[in-house]
């Protein structure tokens, strides 16, 4: 094995640790149905699904709903009426979907970077150290 084969082992060896320390994909229960109205497509409203938003749209909807619900209240405030929620969830529920939903992306950002890093190691590996790792695997197997 040559020294290059040394440095890429051990770096495999990091991959593996940083995948263990990943640990399994984060569950993807919700408290909301994960469904979320977007009323500023006009007469072409549309529902964006939750489990199918990108980490800037998390972020740019729940900004969305916090700004809504702050002027809702203050308009209440100064009509001197009290605010009436037409929504079946709360902020602090569709805030913990929205975090849990910004932890899978994490996640799976995490993971590609992983096998990516894994996949050109191995690319990298000489045909020496190839042969030696299959013939160990076999050993392996055969007891």
């Amino acid at each position: 094995m040559n020294k290059n084969d040394v440095v890429i082992k051990e770096l495999l060896t990091k991959v593996e640790k940083q995948r263990a320390e990943l640990g399994p994909r984060p569950k993807s229960s919700l408290v909301t149905n994960g469904v979320v109205r977007n009323p500023d497509m006009g007469a072409m409203s549309m529902s964006l699904s939750l489990n199918m938003m990108s980490k800037d749209q998390v972020i740019a909807t729940f900004s969305k709903m916090l700004r809504d619900r702050d002027d809702i209240e203050y308009a209440c405030d100064e009509l001197g009426v009290k605010p009436e929620s037409d929504s079946v969830y709360t902020i602090e529920q569709w805030k913990e979907d929205f975090v849990t939903r910004l932890s899978v992306i994490e996640w799976n950002e995490k993971k590609v970077k992983l096998d990516k890093t894994e996949a050109q190691l191995k690319a990298l590996v000489s045909e020496e150290a190839r042969t030696s790792d299959t013939l160990e695997e076999i050993a392996k197997l055969l007891g």
